[in-house]
């Protein structure tokens, strides 16, 4: 597995909205401790993930841009992440996929279907056009999702009052699981038909997948509930899914959160040994972990 020191610098947000040379970015972008572990030189050589032979390690993670409508890709967004190939980074990552309809906190979110196909394409054309790679991230909101968009209670680990959306969920059964697991390996299958290069399965910051994670939000008594090991078992399924839907020569990353800033939620040590399942499991190829907190309560 590839490690974060490995890729060298991983974006949180866009770069300038010029693009500025990657060699440029290097004294600009990377941090001190960054720049104790390696060297800007190791950072620009190539590196395969999976079959993915990236032209160096400055990849663009998925953060959300706020351009999409009607659930599809659009012309601003496609230029957004081409520019960021342009400016000489390896790959760049478009963010918040939602996997279901039902899974979306706003109205205008991008949702990986057969309707966003031929915007799906087109995004990947125009990337590799300008020389590099281009990821997706998949996510579902869980709790998050909002239920004017939606249009219903969302579904959730456990039935819990959510103050994200000052509104009950619905606590899912198995018929539910099963179904979210087919909907994330569903996705990144098509994304993988739309010519993208690489999938990132988000299991962060308070989303679906984080909420199993996270003994707050997870109050099953089931085999997904109680020990960090059953909390992980969703995020094992959806990896194991997505794996046979796109081969075993196709990377997939995985976002994590170390905390969640909630009492009695999810706590670095419980993220540490999940990221440990994960690893040990040779399904997923990178762990994105981010040292922050999605104190929604």
């Amino acid at each position: 597995m590839v490690r974060v020191s490995d890729l060298g610098l991983l974006w949180a947000t866009s770069p300038p909205r010029q693009p500025l040379p990657v060699r440029r970015m290097v004294p600009r972008l990377v941090g001190h401790q960054l720049q104790q572990q390696q060297s800007p030189l190791r950072m620009l050589q190539p590196l395969t993930v999976r079959g993915l032979t990236l032209r160096n390690r400055v990849v663009r993670m998925g953060a959300h841009e706020g351009l999409c409508e009607r659930n599809g890709i659009t012309g601003d967004l496609i230029t957004e992440h081409s520019r960021i190939l342009a400016g000489g980074a390896a790959m760049t990552t478009v963010a918040y996929g939602a996997v279901h309809r039902d899974g979306r906190t706003f109205d205008d979110q991008l949702v990986v279907g057969q309707d966003s196909l031929p915007g799906l394409k087109d995004m990947t054309a125009a990337c590799h056009n300008a020389g590099g790679a281009v990821s997706i991230q998949l996510t579902h909101a869980g709790w998050f999702s909002n239920p004017r968009t939606i249009h219903k209670r969302p579904n959730a680990p456990s039935t819990k009052y959510s103050p994200a959306i000052f509104g009950w969920c619905r606590g899912m059964n198995q018929r539910d699981i099963d179904s979210t697991v087919r909907d994330f390996a569903t996705a990144a299958s098509l994304c993988k038909g739309a010519g993208f290069d690489a999938v990132e399965v988000h299991a962060g910051h308070g989303y679906l997948l984080s909420q199993f994670l996270s003994p707050r939000t997870n109050r099953r008594w089931d085999k997904y509930g109680g020990s960090i090991e059953n909390r992980t078992r969703i995020v094992l399924e959806v990896l194991e899914a997505t794996r046979k839907a796109v081969g075993d020569n196709f990377p997939i990353f995985v976002k994590l959160n170390m905390c969640d800033g909630m009492w009695r939620g999810l706590s670095e040590q419980d993220s540490l040994r999940a990221a440990q399942l994960i690893e040990r499991s040779g399904l997923a190829d990178c762990l994105v972990c981010y040292d922050v907190k999605s104190d929604r309560r």
